[in-house]
Parts: C-alpha cells; sequence; structure tokens
C-alpha cells in the first residue's frame, strides 16, 4: 500500500484519504454532531450505547456522512472525517450514481495515533438515511415488485466496496504493526454491521494493491447482491426487512469477508 492520497468513492461509501500530515485544533462537546467545519475536531466524552443512539437519530436527519474512532477504554468519541459532500439528488432509480454519492475524506494518520496509544478502537461511520419512502414501499410492494426496493435496502445497511476497501487497505498495511485490536462498524437506520477481513483474505489480499483489490471487493458484492435478488429472495414469501437482511448476510458469509449483523429492535 502506497502512503499518499488515495480518494475512493462510492454510493453510501466511506472515502478514504490516506494522509499523515492533517492536522485540527480539537474541540470537547457534549454530544456527538455531524461536523462539517473541517478547521475543528470534535471529541465527546460518551459510552457507546449512548453515542449509538445518537448516530442513529444522526442519520435519520443529517445530509452528510460521519466518522469516528471510539475508544472503549476511556470512553471517547473521536471525530474522523472531513470534506463531508451529500448527494445532489435523491434519484431513487440510480441510486448509484455520481448524484447520488454521500462521501466524506477519512483520517488515518490520526487514527493510527489513536490506535498506537489505546489498547483497543472502533472506527464508526454512517449511512444517512436516503431513501425515506423504503419502508412504505417496501410494506406496499407486490411480488416480484419488491426486488426493485431491495438493493436500496441493502446498500443502506451494507458498508460498500470502497468501505471494505479503505478496511482492507489499512488492516493490510497501515495498521500491520498496530498491536491494538480495531474494528471497524456502519450504523444504518436498521442496525450496526462490524465487517471485517479472514486470515484467508488477509493472505490473498495482501499481494494485491489499489484499483485492483478496490474492483475485485466491490465486483464481489455486486455479483453477491445480483445473485442474492435472482435466486434467493423469490424463494421467500412476503419478506420482511428483517427476513431479507438475514438471508442476505448468511448468504454473503465466506471465506474472505466477515459480516456480523446486529439489527435494531424497531
Amino acid at each position: 500500500m502506497k502512503l499518499r492520497s488515495l480518494l475512493l468513492t462510492t454510493a453510501l461509501g466511506l472515502t478514504s484519504c490516506i494522509s499523515v500530515g492533517i492536522s485540527r485544533p480539537s474541540v470537547v462537546t457534549d454530544t456527538l454532531y455531524v461536523n462539517t467545519n473541517n478547521s475543528q475536531r470534535y471529541i465527546t466524552r460518551m459510552n457507546e450505547a449512548e453515542g449509538i443512539k445518537k448516530i442513529r437519530h444522526l442519520l435519520e436527519t443529517s445530509e452528510f456522512e460521519e466518522a469516528w474512532t471510539y475508544l472503549p477504554e476511556k470512553k471517547e468519541w473521536h471525530e474522523v472525517g472531513i470534506n463531508e459532500k451529500k448527494p445532489s439528488t435523491e434519484n431513487s432509480e440510480d441510486y448509484c450514481s455520481s448524484d447520488g454519492v454521500f462521501s466524506l475524506v477519512f483520517e488515518p494518520g490520526y487514527v493510527r495515533k489513536l490506535v498506537q496509544e489505546n489498547e483497543s478502537a472502533i472506527i464508526y461511520h454512517f449511512h444517512p438515511f436516503f431513501f425515506r419512502n423504503l419502508d412504505n414501499q417496501m410494506e406496499h410492494a407486490q411480488g416480484k415488485e419488491i426486488q426493485r426496493y431491495v438493493p436500496r435496502l441493502l446498500f443502506t445497511i451494507m458498508p460498500s466496496g470502497e468501505d471494505i476497501h479503505t478496511m482492507a487497505l489499512h488492516e493490510l498495511g497501515y495498521f500491520n504493526d498496530v498491536k491494538a485490536d480495531v474494528s471497524w462498524k456502519v450504523v444504518s437506520k436498521y442496525g450496526i454491521v462490524e465487517y471485517g477481513l479472514t486470515r484467508e483474505a488477509m493472505k490473498e489480499y495482501s499481494f494485491r494493491a489499489g484499483k485492483n483489490l478496490e474492483d475485485a471487493i466491490s465486483q464481489y458484492l455486486y455479483l453477491s447482491t445480483k445473485l442474492f435478488i435472482g435466486m434467493v429472495l423469490p424463494s421467500i414469501e412476503n419478506p420482511t426487512s428483517q427476513e431479507i437482511t438475514d438471508a442476505f448476510f448468511e448468504r454473503l458469509r465466506g471465506t474472505n469477508f466477515t459480516f456480523d449483523f446486529t439489527p435494531f429492535k424497531q
């Protein structure tokens, strides 16, 4: 992995900019915010459960993504996202177009400092709930019509290919000499997905870099989604959102990636 600027964008995706030169003065806040003021970094003292509760509120109201590194031992949330961008429109038919992109720039230099100084760290980001009518649309969908809405559900819940690529780049390179226990989680309206690489993938992907790795991960998710919608979904009669996500993650688990989905109680 080359330690230089590497910009990755996708629909509902965490953007990674690998740069060790980012320095911002820190401001202690009483709660979590989506901070679009890139001249300051927000640090919040709050336990994990309270932070997740706040993130659930933010994703329902925010027009931007945000990312934090949570330090369990200190009960601190360190904001690590800058240059947040929002989609220019909600295009219900083409949510992967350039107009449908949420993005932010991730600060691995600062995160590396945090994981070097602490025993554990959890890197959180959230996906804003962009498809406001999704629940209602799925509830009233008839027959095969539901297949139209399932990609939106999965893209809302799942880490994107670029989210996973960002994680892989750090685990394989930028964090490979760090002893801290680091995990990666994305929060959506429906729950939390913790995602990672298996030992097999660590061996395989360590010899691949840059665009090849990004394409391989994105292609894997794309094909998995298409196969699920075409082959598995038709076998589920009148599926609920919970049944769809349970079946999808069951099929997605394999030799390369780990996914642990914890749904929220609605």
